[in-house]
């Protein structure tokens, strides 16, 4: 709901976060790629940062770097691009498949570009027996849909008296500086509570990380993440089973946690700022082997099933500079690096849908 949003973001009247908007029919003779997930794609901030840094724009997202990207190919030249982003913060695997099969299926999307994994493998992992009893992740409702439900869909009088301020916002500077100040003064307040709220919650509920005796018997087993995992497959069997029946391409956009590439990632100055500033508010109970078993299981189910895989992992051991903006969301310049990162492994598919398209416009 663009009304419902943070105003540092440019939302369209679709509600996505792009400055143009789009019919949901799509125009002849275009290439359409819909990028879904949750906040990595929606390119969002928190967790611990500096008190300087900047938002970033709806200009410099994934989606408007990629677009740039196609525009730029001569392979697609002739052809409109429209990248559209439909990701949704804290979106999950199964929030992203209902979108997707109820509603952006029928936009026509040329390619639909998944990300969230942070939400559906947290740095986390889950405690032993979680799982089994639907406590773990996409296990149970979205966090915030109360919340939504409240602003969006109540009618009593201080849900209204919200809105009511909102709508006054457009059309007097006054209102919508007091209410920019008191966002300001509320995301301190929440970064100053989730940092002692992560201290406490390590101190005296987390096994220390050299406990390794501790984090064992904490821990699900294998076999137990697996059933997990599996579930999460089959939102992405969904996903693809409506795709091909619409001719429509789907890949996976593989997400890390800057705490997991201390020794694979070359640390920029910020970065690492950012990783100890991390780690000091939220310590790591576990090694990252659960996030590394399911991406390696997930990679290899797409392999099977005609998805494209899309894992950094790679260009990410090389690149000096910046790419994250806190502990998983990614700076102006790290959204321009995973477009390319995205346009690399699709680009021989976009291409082929080029032709494609340009073939049945004749």
């Amino acid at each position: 709901n663009p009304e419902l949003t943070s105003p540092a973001f440019k939302i369209n009247e679709n509600g996505f976060r792009n400055n143009e908007s789009f019919t949901r029919k799509k125009p002849e003779n275009t290439l359409r790629v819909i990028i879904m997930g949750g906040s990595v794609m929606y390119s969002g901030l928190g967790g611990w940062f500096p008190d300087d840094t900047v938002r970033v724009n709806s200009d410099e997202t994934i989606t408007q770097y990629l677009e740039q990207k196609l525009r730029d190919d001569p392979e697609l030249a002739g052809l409109e691009i429209e990248i559209l982003n439909a990701a949704v913060n804290f979106n999950r695997i199964n929030e992203v498949c209902s979108a997707y099969v109820n509603e952006y299926v029928f936009w026509e999307p040329d390619f639909v570009i998944a990300g969230g994994s942070v939400n559906n493998f947290v740095i986390e992992p889950p405690a032993k027996g979680a799982i089994d009893e639907n406590k773990y992740n996409i296990q149970h409702e979205h966090p915030w849909r109360a919340e939504f439900e409240r602003q969006a869909n109540d009618m009593r009088f201080v849900p209204l008296a919200e809105r009511t301020v909102l709508t006054f916002e457009n059309y007097f500077a006054l209102a919508a500086l007091s209410r920019k100040l008191s966002t300001r003064f509320n995301d301190k307040l929440t970064s100053l509570s989730s940092t002692l709220g992560h201290r406490l919650r390590s101190k005296f509920i987390f096994p220390q990380p050299n406990d390794s005796k501790a984090n064992t018997d904490r821990f699900a087993n294998s076999e137990e993440y697996d059933t997990y995992i599996n579930n999460y497959l089959g939102f992405v069997n969904a996903m693809e089973a409506v795709s091909a029946l619409n001719d429509q391409k789907i890949a996976l956009y593989w997400e890390y946690y800057l705490v997991q590439l201390k020794d694979i990632k070359p640390l920029s100055e910020d970065e690492q700022i950012l990783y100890q500033g991390n780690l000091n508010v939220r310590p790591l109970v576990a090694d990252s082997h659960y996030n590394f078993r399911a991406r390696d299981r997930i990679a290899e189910f797409s392999r099977k099933n005609d998805i494209t895989f899309v894992d950094p992992i790679n260009e990410l051991k090389t690149f000096e500079d910046s790419v994250y903006i806190d502990y998983v969301h990614y700076t102006s310049t790290g959204n321009k690096f995973v477009a390319d990162v995205m346009y690399d492994r699709l680009k021989n598919q976009f291409h082929q849908r080029a032709r494609e398209i340009k073939a049945n416009s004749k």
